[in-house]
């Protein structure tokens, strides 16, 4: 049940029940194959960011931006001009 999901240390010790709560729910939220494509994606974009020396989270929107613009040229099919 381990994923992103920041949580403030003071609420982790003080709720540790309803923490976990939530973290099932949000991981119960999504399909097995959403869960292993957003798994995916992360590492990706993590080694993204460590091969540039970015800081992969919390992520400035300039770093974001940088990977969306790396990743359309990397895997986006040529456009096709008629």
């Amino acid at each position: 049940m381990d994923g992103i999901l920041l949580i403030h240390p003071d609420l982790e010790h003080s709720l540790p029940s309803e923490i976990h709560l939530v973290k099932k729910y949000i991981f119960n939220s999504k399909a097995k194959s959403t869960q292993k494509a957003y798994a995916s994606d992360w590492k990706v974009f993590n080694y993204w960011c460590k091969q540039r020396s970015l800081v992969s989270l919390p992520a400035m929107p300039e770093t974001v931006a940088l990977f969306l613009s790396f990743s359309s040229q990397k895997w986006s099919k040529p456009f096709d001009s008629r």
